[in-house]
């Protein structure tokens, strides 16, 4: 089975967590800090990759619902995803066999 590749996203970071990322296009272009509650600094203006990622993640979802929801003759007023993503620290576990 050939794959067809229907779009393809450019960015680069530079900097890690504290530093800019940005699209080939530039329309996203944003400056990255680690927030306080994980230790660092939480720049003012800055946000994370994980507010990246959620926002990503729920349009993506939403176009989902709104393809669903046509294919089921479903026509919704309007389609909001409000999506929550959350890091976790776990403790490691040992498995023994």
């Amino acid at each position: 089975m050939a794959i067809k590749v229907l779009y393809t996203a450019h960015a680069v970071a530079t900097g890690g967590r504290n530093g800019h990322t940005q699209s080939d296009d530039g329309i996203v272009s944003v400056n990255l800090s680690v927030p306080k509650a994980m230790g660092g600094p939480g720049k003012a203006g800055a946000t994370t990759p994980e507010h990246l990622f959620a926002a990503g993640y729920a349009a993506c979802f939403g176009s989902a619902c709104e393809f669903m929801s046509r294919q089921l003759k479903l026509i919704p007023k309007a389609i909001e995803v409000n999506l929550r993503w959350v890091l976790v620290k776990l403790k490691a576990v040992a498995l023994g066999w």
